[in-house]
C-alpha cells in the first residue's frame, strides 16, 4: 500500500524511504554462532533472543522470556551465493 502509494505520489520520495528503512544488516557473528538453527530476534533484527534446533522449541524460549512475536529465521548451515537467477539441473 505505502510502496504503491510513493511510485504514484513521487518515485524520488519512494526511493528515499526504500534507503532510510531497507538499511542492509550484518548478520555474520549470528551466522557463526547459529549456524543450522533457528533463532529468534528482536524487532531490531540484531539481537538473538533465543535459538534452539527447531522452530517450536526456539519459540518456546522466546516465550519464556517474555517475548510473544519475535521474527523467527534459520540460520544456514552452509552460506551459498545467488546473483539473481537459479537453474534447475
Amino acid at each position: 500500500m505505502l510502496l504503491s502509494f510513493c511510485v504514484e505520489a513521487s518515485p524520488q520520495l519512494c526511493l528515499l524511504m526504500y534507503n532510510q528503512f531497507m538499511t542492509a544488516i550484518d548478520w555474520t557473528k549470528i551466522y557463526q554462532k547459529y549456524k543450522g538453527l533457528w533463532v529468534a530476534l528482536k524487532d531490531d533484527e540484531r539481537t538473538v533472543i533465543s535459538s534452539g534446533k527447531t522452530l517450536e522449541e526456539t519459540e518456546k524460549k522466546a516465550q519464556e522470556k517474555g517475548f510473544s512475536k519475535p521474527i523467527f529465521m534459520k540460520v544456514p548451515a552452509k552460506v551459498g551465493y545467488f546473483a539473481g537467477k537459479s537453474h534447475n539441473r
